[in-house]
């Protein structure tokens, strides 16, 4: 994100990054006293109130900023760009197993362990032959970008499951079997070392000359460009077009083509919500509360507004008496995880706060995405227990009032 420098001008200081304590006047999420106040109203046991405090908290970073300059792309868009251009003449399989080198790996026990995985993986020195991961409907698999609020973020999606499946046990799970619950439909793939990259730096390095120098040798140049990540990092997402949270179409009274449509929107807008949170805040530390907002978002932006029954039913959250088996809150339960005690506190938590942002939504005027990307940072800010309490809704939108002018545009 760019910044400019303080000038005596007005404009230039408009220009200038703001952190989010000076806009709001500290963080609400920093009132430990008040947070602890609203779980306290459930629970006497402090142990069950320190652990539902844990669970909900958000990032607590001191230096969190919005820059003075409108977003720009992160440097991995520029390629990624190139591969779904390539995409469209030799197929997103192809484009993807040049680029991503666990693609050229099989999905079993043990492989990122052998030699030859280590080697591609941590120094971009691929096989010259191997039993790449198998894909079910390679026609079904596309490269795109999709646009945000504050940048671009480059997207696979797969039709087929266990294409998905196949790609997030490559990309996440160093090539491993494991299970990817059903609940889950996309995921967000950060600091991916892509030697494709690093390969074009090297091509650059070449063709500039500097290869010729005496004493050169390119293992120090790179040696020397590492701290610099995002020259050869990337971040992306991987997508699936199944139905939003394993929520089937009859629970929400839709035709199921429908239900498919809206699902394939709201999974891209749940990951395009994430990627904001990571831009703005540099890194997503709970779980829970990004999940929450993420939904918000996804919900505000594909159907115009909050549904908030829609949402309870993504979390398994639709019966008042419990949570659903197998319902997607469950995957955030932490690790350890919650007592039973701290996660039926959390189901309740959740289900007031879902209020409070229905209550908010219904009341805002701006609809526009940086407005929905405003109203997620003022959510994080505040945090879970805070929007749950009775006065939550208030609260949110005064951060939010805060917040929107302050948008870099």
């Amino acid at each position: 994100m760019n910044t400019a420098s303080a000038a005596p001008t007005a404009l230039a200081e408009q220009r200038v990054p703001r952190t989010l304590d000076a806009l709001i006047g500290g963080l609400p999420i920093r009132d430990l006293e008040a947070r602890r106040a609203v779980v306290a109203v459930h629970t006497s046991d402090d142990a069950v109130c320190a652990e539902v405090l844990s669970a909900g908290h958000p990032v607590a970073a001191v230096d969190i900023a919005l820059p003075g300059e409108p977003f720009t792309d992160e440097p991995c868009v520029e390629v990624w760009s190139q591969y779904a251009s390539r995409a469209r003449t030799d197929g997103a399989v192809a484009v993807l197993r040049d680029a991503l080198v666990q693609l050229q790996f099989p999905i079993a026990d043990g492989v990122d362990k052998s030699e030859t995985y280590l080697a591609a993986t941590r120094r971009g020195i691929c096989p010259e032959a191997e039993h790449g991961a198998p894909f079910c409907d390679p026609d079904g698999i596309r490269i795109d970008l999709a646009p945000t609020p504050v940048g671009a973020i480059p997207a696979i999606t797969a039709r087929h499951r266990d294409d998905f499946i196949t790609l997030v046990r490559a990309l996440t799970r160093r090539n491993a079997p494991v299970d990817v619950p059903a609940s889950m439909g996309a995921c967000i793939v950060s600091g991916y070392n892509n030697w494709d990259r690093v390969a074009r730096l090297r091509a650059r390095w070449e063709r500039s000359g500097s290869s010729s120098a005496p004493g050169a040798d390119w293992r120090a140049t790179f040696a020397a460009l590492q701290a610099d990540k995002p020259l050869y990092q990337d971040r992306f997402a991987v997508l699936s077009t199944g139905p939003y949270s394993a929520v089937r179409s009859a629970e929400l009274g839709l035709d199921q083509s429908a239900w498919l449509a809206i699902s394939a929107a709201l999974r891209r807008e749940h990951e395009c919500a994430h990627y904001v949170t990571r831009r703005v805040f540099g890194s997503m530390q709970a779980p829970l509360l990004d999940e929450v907002t993420a939904d918000f978002c996804a919900l505000v932006t594909v159907t115009g507004s909050f549904h908030e029954h829609w949402f309870l039913h993504f979390l398994g959250l639709e019966r008042a008496d419990g949570m659903r088996a197998g319902g997607r809150l469950g995957n955030y339960r932490g690790s350890p995880p919650l007592s039973d005690a701290a996660f039926g506190i959390m189901q309740g938590v959740v289900r007031r706060a879902a209020n409070s942002l229905a209550r908010a939504d219904a009341e805002r005027a701006d609809r526009s995405r940086e407005a929905t990307a405003c109203l997620l940072v003022a959510i994080t800010c505040l945090g879970l227990e805070l929007l749950s309490a009775v006065n939550g809704a208030d609260r949110l939108l005064g951060l939010y009032a805060a917040v929107r002018p302050a948008w870099p545009t």
